[in-house]
């Protein structure tokens, strides 16, 4: 008897993106990239905000808390991480410290939502991606551990999607991770000396249950 196929995963994004710093030589803006990407993805939904301030951050947090439907929340801005610090930096240059605990609130009841931070070292932080991982209840926590190059993120995301959104439902994201993690090295997208033992990209996954 032939098997019944299993239907890929049907997701909502939600993409948030802040105004990169003028100083900078970055102009990217993801939103562009995205909106093309999932043009093609019929059982994808993309919606996209931008956030240029803490109250940005939180009010789009509950949309997504509230509306159920929302599968992935997608950061996109500067990050860095030192000494006990661990901040996003939004429009404006405003900080935003995970380490601290009224922070990690505002992630609070993402009940099986993937949330991908596009950020440079948020990452490195081993944890500040289980507390988050924990006070959320979120599916997994994906992070860069080093400096991410725009060209990087364009190459790294659109194929995370490709490998969330073109297996079934009952392909785990620890498989779909471990994928990733190969092609990013086997493609030497990661630069570093031990892409392998210590990735750029960091994935803190809940269980190991099926997304």
């Amino acid at each position: 008897m032939k098997k019944k196929a299993t239907k890929p995963r049907q997701c909502k994004i939600l993409f948030l993106e802040t105004n990169l710093d003028e100083r900078l030589s970055s102009d990217r803006s993801q939103i562009r990239l995205m909106k093309e990407l999932f043009s093609h993805y019929e059982n994808a939904e993309l919606i996209t905000k931008e956030i240029h301030s803490k109250s940005d951050l939180i009010k789009f947090i509950d949309f997504a808390r509230k509306d159920k439907t929302v599968k992935i929340i997608h950061i996109s801005s500067h990050g860095n991480s030192y000494k006990n610090k661990c901040n996003l930096t939004l429009t404006n240059h405003e900080k935003i410290d995970l380490t601290k605990p009224e922070i990690q609130k505002i992630f609070k009841g993402l009940d099986d939502v993937i949330i991908y931070f596009s950020c440079c070292h948020i990452g490195k932080n081993d944890n500040i991606r289980k507390q988050l991982l924990e006070i959320s209840k979120a599916a997994a926590i994906f992070a860069y551990t080093n400096s991410i190059e725009d060209e990087q993120c364009f190459i790294i995301e659109p194929l995370f999607y490709h490998l969330l959104l073109r297996t079934n439902k009952r392909t785990s994201l620890s498989a779909i991770y471990e994928k990733l993690r190969f092609i990013i090295d086997y493609f030497q997208i990661d630069e570093s000396k031990d892409p392998l033992g210590c990735p750029l990209l960091m994935a803190e996954i809940k269980g190991t249950g099926i997304y």
